[in-house]
């Protein structure tokens, strides 16, 4: 049995108190009573005095002590003390105080006391103790006589002091040998103890230094796995991608298709694991750059379009009126983590919708915090679950591998991306009802952004348009009125065929009219074309256009909406620009509607038109213009550089030369000059400038060249058409500059499908003529960007600006104004000799190309097609 208390837990200790603190409490007022049975049994003369005395007093610190083993608690010991206090007290108290011969015992108090209670404890029994012999003394010196209940003799009293010594003593040696004895183990214990501890600790390192080398090697050669199996890949994906552009049967596309997919699919699983093992060793590394935040969100949607529609689910992305429209970030790793998040919303979404949200937080001079949420109505994920599905190899349970499939990186690569990138991430979700993946984004706003973010388009201000879209999809009501109003358009949303007529007469008789009611084919609840001719045929006084959303792919759909004589409609999900473009080619449609019944001039051929010559180096915009002149009526020659347009001036008499400037061989300036020196009646042939180039100095070059007039690239229609009638068949005369043309305003989009749409209008049904310009460009503007980066690598300024200048007014002239404006401002500064930043605008320019060719390609594909 030892005096030191035994270690016990913490719940044990606070199971075991109560019993503890009665145990003590019985055992202390135990041994008080026996003391005092004690003394008052000798002072009545029961017994011989001195034997029953001792045995009383020890039969009392015996059932302490028994208290002490059974408690084993710093309480019991502090009782026990005060117990030998109220022994030693009583005794001397009744046998001689002061004098008596138990006062040696005092020597054993502090060691005996520290032992049982503890130091402080102990201190205060120690002094406790001594208060009281201080007492007894002061008693003792006053005179008070102390009664001896038990007298000894002289010789008695000799020898229990003596024995009284010799037993403190003996209890000093004895409790400080065991002491030193249970120091010394403990020693020992705690060495051993911590041998055993370094060791353990040393074979964790180890093990630990294992793995991680393991875990290296691992990622390693993950890594570069999936970079070797990317290079197949890519093969297989592009040659898919070919496959699906030839001509292939209905059962021959189907299976394209399911290769295309499935490579997709597997690409994304290959991309998800190679980004994991970048994080992990910290090599991922950010792109920040400006790009427009909006164009970025479409691409996403349009890559998600097929596999949401295909399986019934609707599709949105809506924009808040504040969020800027360019940004400054890392648009590769923010359209990475879009994918993620909206493939897995997709994926968990059996019905319903999924929606895109973008506000803005907050804005501080330059810098801007967006947040952006992906809300699906799925599966859901349970409220235990939701802090762990963040964990990398995480499924919410084995049956959704089995059933979505996966790998459980993406959600873990996205919040670590977003970390990456300075933001958070979170998610908030209702099983059975849907689930909402948010995060953060911190952004650079452009200085020309900020001075110019509230400007908005004038083209549609004030146009009222009634949407119909069913009641059931919320988010795509939202979503198609938010892009409408970011254009000036006022929208008012139904989700009836009832309410919709309501809505039209309602306003008929306030004489605000709608200009365009816009039906969504998936969402309108009813058969889309029976909604539609139903709409067309209500009496009203001014009957809007109609316009169709369909899902993407519907082919079928599209060929019965246009056999019906609808305007084509616009693919799902629909983009700002392309519904834009789809309601002016419903208004456009719907005015040729109200006047196709009112006389119309005979047209004029082409002798009464006249008869003009276009010298023009660049195919593209030879078949742009071309395209214009035969649709305003015009007998058009060619000619390919300036040399070969005097030839044909020596043959052919024309009304007008449309010269470019720009010409390998004799250039526009130098046979203009020819032109005017002529001595036949040739020399006073009008002759209308081309060029890409927009500044005084072009013009005064031009004026003084000789030419008539200007027109700046990319060449507009309606320019077109006006400069040829003023000089045609208007009355001016002799060179007489007139106002540049205007520049084409700053589309954000990769491509204005606007530009396509009137180009397809002026083709009528020689579409092919439309396609056959846009395969020319795709052609040869690749030829072109490998140009001008081999100029770049030779320093040769001059031949980049010449390089680049045939891509300016070619890209313009398909609607790519990203790609345009990009090549303006490489051609300036290669002109300005100045190539310090050229290699990063002819980076940006491969990628503007690259973009842009999917939109055109699928033009190609899909002739008159609006693409979302």
């Amino acid at each position: 049995m030892t005096w030191l208390p035994a270690a016990t837990s913490p719940a044990a200790s606070t199971r075991t108190r109560e019993e503890s603190v009665v145990r003590v409490a019985a055992v202390a007022l135990a041994a008080v009573a026996m003391v005092f049975a004690v003394h008052f049994g000798v002072h009545s003369g029961f017994g011989h005095p001195r034997p029953i005395f001792y045995l009383g007093n020890a039969a009392a610190l015996l059932i302490a002590a028994w208290a002490v083993s059974r408690a084993g608690a710093a309480l019991t010991g502090f009782v026990v003390g005060l117990l030998i206090l109220l022994v030693m007290g009583v005794a001397q108290f009744t046998q001689g105080g002061f004098r008596m011969s138990v006062l040696p015992w005092l020597a054993a108090c502090p060691l005996v006391f520290t032992v049982l209670a503890g130091p402080r404890a102990g201190l205060g029994l120690t002094l406790g103790a001594l208060l009281m012999q201080g007492a007894l003394f002061g008693l003792d010196h006053v005179g008070y006589t102390f009664v001896d209940l038990a007298p000894e003799a002289p010789t008695e009293a000799r020898s229990l002091a003596l024995l009284s010594t010799l037993a403190a003593t003996a209890l000093v040696t004895v409790v400080g040998a065991v002491y030193e004895v249970s120091r010394r183990r403990a020693l020992a214990l705690a060495a051993h103890t911590t041998a055993e501890l370094k060791r353990a600790n040393r074979d964790l390192r180890e093990a630990r230094d294992r793995a991680d080398e393991a875990n290296r090697a691992k990622t390693q050669f993950v890594a570069n796995i999936s970079h070797e199996l990317r290079t197949p890949m890519n093969g297989v994906i592009g040659m898919a991608d070919l496959l699906r552009t030839s001509e292939l049967s209905e059962e021959q596309q189907e299976y394209t298709e399911t290769i295309h997919r499935s490579a997709r699919a597997l690409l994304g699983i290959i991309d998800d694991i190679l980004d994991f093992s970048k994080l992990d060793f910290d090599k991922l590394e950010l792109t920040t750059q400006r790009f427009d935040l909006e164009a970025t969100v479409n691409e996403v949607l349009s890559l998600l379009a097929a596999e949401a529609y295909g399986k019934g689910v609707e599709l949105s992305a809506t924009l808040h009126r504040d969020v800027p429209s360019e940004v400054v970030a890392d648009p590769g790793r923010l359209r990475q983590v879009l994918l993620n998040l909206l493939s897995n919303a997709i994926k968990f979404t059996a019905k319903g919708e999924v929606n895109l949200g973008c506000i803005l937080v907050k804005t501080e001079d330059a810098k801007a915090l967006l947040r952006f949420d992906v809300r699906d109505t799925g599966i859901g994920i349970p409220k235990h679950l939701m802090p762990k599905v963040f964990d990398s190899f995480y499924q919410t349970d084995n049956s959704s591998t089995r059933r979505y499939g996966g790998t459980g990186l993406g959600l873990t690569i996205s919040k670590r991306l977003v970390e990456l990138m300075g933001g958070q991430m979170g998610v908030d979700s209702t099983p059975e009802r849907g689930s909402t993946f948010y995060f953060t984004l911190p952004v650079v706003v452009p200085e020309d952004v900020l001075d110019s973010h509230d400007e908005r388009s004038g083209t549609f201000t004030g146009l009222r348009a009634l949407c119909l879209v069913s009641a059931s999809r919320p988010r795509a009501q939202g979503a198609l009125a938010a892009a409408l109003e970011r254009e000036g358009v006022l929208t008012d949303v139904v989700s009836s065929l009832t309410e919709a007529q309501h809505a039209l007469e309602q306003a008929a008789e306030r004489d605000l009219p709608y200009r365009v009611c816009i039906v969504d084919a998936l969402g309108a609840g009813e058969d889309a074309l029976q909604l539609a001719t139903q709409l067309q045929a209500l009496t009203l006084p001014v009957r809007p256009s109609i316009l169709l959303l369909i899902p993407p792919g519907r082919r079928d759909l599209r060929a019965e909406i246009t056999a019906l004589g609808f305007p084509a409609p616009v693919s799902k999900p629909a983009r700002r620009v392309a519904l834009m473009a789809g309601i002016a080619a419903s208004l456009s449609e719907a005015g040729r509607k109200r006047h196709e019944r009112a006389p119309s001039p005979r047209p004029r051929t082409g002798e009464e038109r006249g008869r003009l010559l276009l010298a023009e180096d660049n195919e593209t915009n030879r078949r742009t213009a071309l395209l214009m002149l035969q649709k305003m009526g015009y007998e058009v020659d060619l000619a390919e550089d300036g040399a070969r347009a005097l030839e044909m001036m020596d043959v052919h008499r024309y009304d007008a030369v449309l010269m470019d400037c720009q010409m390998p061989g004799v250039d526009g300036y130098e046979a203009s000059a020819r032109i005017r020196a002529r001595a036949d009646d040739a020399r006073h042939t009008t002759i209308i400038a081309l060029t890409a180039h927009a500044s005084p100095a072009d013009q005064r070059r031009c004026r003084d060249a000789g030419m008539n007039d200007y027109l700046a690239k990319p060449v507009r229609y309606d320019d077109l058409q006006g400069m040829l009638d003023k000089w045609v068949h208007g009355t001016a005369s002799g060179p007489m500059p007139s106002p540049l043309s205007r520049r084409p305003e700053s589309s954000r989009e990769s491509v204005d499908l606007r530009l396509l749409a009137s180009l397809r209008a002026m083709a009528g049904e020689d579409q092919h003529m439309v396609n056959d310009l846009i395969l020319a460009y795709l052609d040869e503007a690749p030829r072109i960007i490998e140009t001008m980066g081999e100029r770049l690598e030779e320093d040769d300024a001059a031949g980049l600006a010449e390089a680049v200048h045939k891509l300016v007014s070619s890209s313009g002239n398909v609607g790519a104004n990203e790609l345009s404006e990009l090549a303006i401002r490489l051609e300036a500064q290669a002109r300005a000799r100045d190539l310090s930043g050229a290699p990063e605008l002819v980076r940006r320019i491969e990628e503007a190309f690259l973009n842009a060719q999917v939109i055109l390609r699928a033009q190609v594909d899909r002739p008159g097609e609006v693409e979302a």
